[in-house]
Order: C-alpha cells, then structure tokens, then sequence
C-alpha cells in the first residue's frame, strides 16, 4: 500500500504521526523496561526511530523506517518513506506477539487512516 502526501514535508509529518500513534497503542514487553520511559512525546519517539535509539531505526540510503522497540515498547513496525510518499508492502495484519499496537488498530490500513484523520490531511491509503 503506499499514501502520496502533497509534500515531502507532510510525508514526514504523516510518518510521524504514524509511529506515535504505534508507540501509543503499544506496550512494554519483555527486558523492554530497561529502556521504558514515561509521557514521551511525537518528536522524541521519532527521534528514537531515526536514531537508533534503542533498535532498529532509519536508513539514510533507503529511507527505510523500522521501529523495533521505542522507549522499551515493542512496535516492530516498518515503512518507507520516499519523497512525498510512503510505502508499506507487507502483510496487513500485524500480530499482537509483535506489533503490540495492532491490539487497538487491527491493520496497518487502520494505523496509516487513524495518522491522517488525526492530522486533518485528505491523503488515502492506497493498495499497492
């Protein structure tokens, strides 16, 4: 699936908006709660993801975004972000053993929606 935002600088917003809502909606698991901090916030949670805060993270070269875990929370959530554009080409349906956030948004389609809406953006979650 992929969404094209009017700018790159709303894509980046968009993206945002995407792993917070995730961070959000997911909780501390495992040795998680060595790294787990408490009223994070949007720009500290992307911080974490493109720094490599605490796994995963961005690459540069791609623009790939992965968030494994974020402030002890386990997200394992990926995208990329190109342009104006995000693209998402995996299974919709995130399992709750590792996308703790799917428990409140059941898909990936749902998450990337809920990010828009909340924005107040016109984009739409286009299948691939």
């Amino acid at each position: 699936m992929h969404i094209v935002c009017a700018s790159p600088e709303a894509a980046k917003t968009l993206a945002k908006r995407i792993l917070f809502l995730a961070y959000e909606a997911s909780h501390v698991m495992g040795n998680g709660f060595f790294q787990a901090r408490e009223a994070v916030v949007e720009e500290q949670v992307w911080n974490n993801v493109v720094t490599k805060g605490d796994y995963g993270g961005f690459s540069k070269e791609t623009k790939d975004i992965y968030a494994d875990y974020v402030f002890g929370r386990m997200m394992k959530t990926h995208f990329t972000l190109k342009d104006s554009t995000i693209c998402y080409d995996g299974d919709d349906k995130p399992r709750s053993g590792y996308q703790s956030w799917c428990v409140k948004y059941k898909t990936y389609t749902k998450l990337f929606q809920v990010a828009i809406e909340s924005l107040g953006m016109t984009e739409q979650v286009n299948p691939a």
